[in-house]
Formats: structure tokens, sequence, C-alpha cells
């Protein structure tokens, strides 16, 4: 191969930090603190160093809550800072960030959610009372986002 082709048609291996996300978050916040990394919809938005912070506070959390790496996750958030949040700090402890679709009910959602061998679910406030009528859930935890 060429030296002008890119790095994953030479076979090379990319630096942790370049593809691993806890990694590629330590480094952007190193590197550029304040850069603006992410703006919602809302106008809220989060430098590099806030990101950080951010998943790594929701991570912290999350591992008190008793999930670690391998971990299946299920999220039923909508689109916005609390998905984000969530999705990094899952990957951030090595946990599996399931996701569900928002607009799920009934037998699709408890099919779903039986299929994804996920014993927690992050949902939104909203969420939770589609997930009292539904019968025999194999969830051991239900943990409220927002």
């Amino acid at each position: 191969m060429t030296e002008n082709h890119p790095a994953w048609i030479r076979s090379e291996r990319p630096a942790r930090e370049d593809c691993v996300l806890p990694f590629l978050l330590q480094r952007n916040a190193r590197e550029t603190p304040d850069r603006v990394q992410f703006q919602f919809e809302s106008g809220e938005t989060w430098t590099c160093q806030e990101t950080l912070e951010k998943v790594q506070s929701t991570a912290a959390l999350f591992a008190d809550q008793g999930i670690s790496a391998g971990d299946f996750v299920l999220a039923w958030l909508p689109s916005g800072p609390d998905i984000i949040r969530s999705w990094f700090a899952l990957n951030y402890l090595g946990a599996v960030f399931v996701p569900l679709n928002v607009d799920y009910r009934g037998s699709i959602l408890l099919h779903a959610i039986r299929e994804s061998t996920a014993s927690v679910i992050l949902l939104h406030p909203q969420l939770l009372e589609r997930l009292d009528v539904l019968d025999e859930l194999p969830l051991q935890r239900v943990l409220c986002v927002g």
C-alpha cells in the first residue's frame, strides 16, 4: 500500500485517543477544554471540559447503582442532553448502551425489553407509566433520568 491511503486501508491501528470514547473525551478536554463540543436545540452548550465532567460524574452515579463493564443497559430517553450524557457515561464504564424508541408501547415495548437481555433501564419520567401496564418485566432496576 502507498502512504497516500488512509490509515484504515494501510491496516495501521489508530491511536485510542482518536477512536475510544473515554480517551477521546479526555484528550479533547486536555487539548481544547473551552471548545464547544455540543450545542442542543434548547441553546444549552457543553464545552469539551464540561462534557468530560458530566460524563465522569454520570458514570460514577451509574457505577454506584451497580452498572459495570459488559452490562446491557436500556436507554428509553428522548433526544437531547440526557441521552448523550447517559450514552457516553455507559460507554465510559464499558457498559452496553441499548437505545429504545420512545414511541414504543405495549407488546412491542415488552418484546424489545425482553430481547435486549438488559436488567436495567434508564427512562424519562414521563415514560414510566408505560411500564406499569406491562406484565413480567425482566428488569431488576428502573432509573429515571431528567
